[in-house]
């Protein structure tokens, strides 16, 4: 699925997700962040307003997802990071 990733980068933040999810049910939070900051950067890297819908979706929830992270590990600047990225790309959901 990485390489798929690499080379389908529209197609990325879902691959990256979809690996996410197993590495988290495998219990292996490390991989879990390193898939989600990996779906961000390419979201990034595209442009998220360049993605389609789907591909949309998941890059917000990875950003909602690594501010999640950042809030358990207790580094409230780095999620506020990830949450301020996610308003300024037009996250359709109201942050709490």
């Amino acid at each position: 699925l990485r390489i798929a990733g690499r080379g389908l980068p529209d197609r990325a933040p879902g691959i990256y997700m979809k690996l996410a999810q197993v590495y988290d049910k495998r219990g292996d939070a490390e991989n879990v962040r390193k898939c989600l900051e990996t779906a961000k950067q390419v979201g990034l890297a595209v442009g998220p307003r360049e993605l389609s819908r789907d591909q949309r979706a998941f890059y917000f929830d990875a950003l909602k997802r690594l501010a999640d992270l950042a809030d358990q590990r207790d580094d409230p600047e780095a999620a506020i990071a990830e949450l301020r990225q996610y308003q300024e790309d037009g996250g359709p959901a109201v942050l709490e």
